[in-house]
């Protein structure tokens, strides 16, 4: 009997067909199919769709380079710390007086 590789997960039969839970970081992922194979397919992509979100990785931006997320964070962290600081005239603040001089 041969071992199972890390992340194949536990496949059983449910319903009318089967189901397949890998768990992955003490996360669990479930996915359920016709054949043992779809299951294992369908956990897979969830597993792999859900690691992407926890990095913060999205399609949309699994393709940016280093140097194009170095030229956006410069822009946008820069752009905050040279905005002048804003300065306060407190010589035209009215002045109030005690009435118990």
């Amino acid at each position: 009997m041969n071992r199972k590789k890390n992340g194949d997960g536990h496949t059983y039969p449910f319903r009318n067909g089967f189901r397949t839970i890998i768990k992955v970081r003490g996360i669990s992922v479930s996915a359920t199919g016709k054949t043992e194979a779809e299951a294992k397919r369908k956990a897979k992509e969830k597993v792999k769709r859900s690691e992407r979100l926890n990095w913060g990785a999205t399609t949309q931006h699994a393709n940016t380079t280093l140097g194009k997320f170095m030229t956006w964070w410069l822009k946008t962290t820069t752009a905050m710390k040279l905005q002048r600081p804003r300065i306060v005239d407190t010589n035209n603040w009215p002045t109030y007086r005690s009435s118990r001089s």
